[in-house]
């Protein structure tokens, strides 16, 4: 007897992200298109004066449920947590609004779900058509040289977290596992908009259950092409961790060890 497909929820935070939002719908589409997974999206969007969230609702026009989740512009962490709680699958894909996924990315991790394997972060391009984005791949390539270099299929911890890129720009895991990362998340700013999240909330992420990384499970990122915006970007996303990696391995041993989540069916 076939156990279901896990059900996925695709997490996408927006704020005034109108011109971006159809092209990373439509490679959402495209990537669910065969891949094995029954689908949700869930767009958060985030004090948006574009129209963005309409612009989502128009794009997707029935061909996937998608539900509008409007947490009023309390800022990016406030923002995906929001989409978390939102989340009715057990798996969750965090995915940026400027991110698009290739063809066969979620078709490869429904295969590697199928094994066990349900915490993946995303193998990132960025689009170089512009300085910055010539900036920003540099600076990938440069920190992350190990996996850069030779890119494969692997998997980091804890012990080697800091030799591979992550981020929540592209990250699937279990909704529990990320629930209870985001619990643990502390800051020292008042305003937790200035609190950079990604690397506290992955760390306790990767003390329950390795990443895996793999250029099969790929997406393009498209950077800020102005100076303005280029500039606008990390204050709304989050400028600094507020806590030393002391604590960020305290908070994760809080968390008992990640149980694997339900093996879907082989498919044709």
């Amino acid at each position: 007897m076939l156990v279901p497909a896990p059900a996925l929820s695709v997490v996408i935070p927006v704020r005034d992200e109108a011109a971006q939002l159809p092209r990373t719908l439509e490679a959402l589409l495209s990537a669910l298109d065969g891949s094995g997974f029954d689908a949700e999206v869930v767009v958060v969007d985030d004090g948006s004066r574009d129209g963005s969230g309409d612009v989502a609702r128009a794009t997707a026009d029935g061909r996937v449920r998608l539900r509008l989740v409007r947490p009023e512009g309390a800022g990016r962490f406030a923002a995906r947590r929001a989409g978390l709680e939102a989340a009715q699958g057990e798996l969750v894909l965090l995915l940026d609004a400027r991110v698009r996924l290739d063809p066969g990315a979620l078709r490869f991790l429904y295969e590697r779900v199928g094994a066990g394997e349900a915490v993946w972060n995303g193998h990132v391009h960025v689009d170089d058509e512009s300085a910055l984005g010539v900036f920003w791949a540099l600076l990938a390539e440069l920190a992350w040289r190990d996996y850069f270099d030779a890119p494969r299929t692997t998997s980091f911890g804890v012990e080697d977290f800091d030799r591979f890129p992550k981020g929540t720009t592209c990250f699937l895991a279990p909704r529990d596992l990320l629930l209870a990362a985001f619990a643990t998340f502390r800051t020292r700013y008042r305003d937790v908009r200035l609190a950079n999240d990604d690397t506290p909330i992955l760390r306790t992420v990767a003390a329950r259950s390795r990443i895996g990384i793999s250029p099969r499970f790929a997406c393009s990122y498209a950077p800020r092409t102005t100076l303005g915006r280029f500039l606008r970007h990390p204050v709304h996303r989050g400028t600094v961790s507020s806590l030393s990696r002391s604590r960020d391995a305290q908070c994760s041993r809080r968390l008992p060890p990640q149980r694997a989540v339900s093996r879907p069916p082989h498919t044709a």
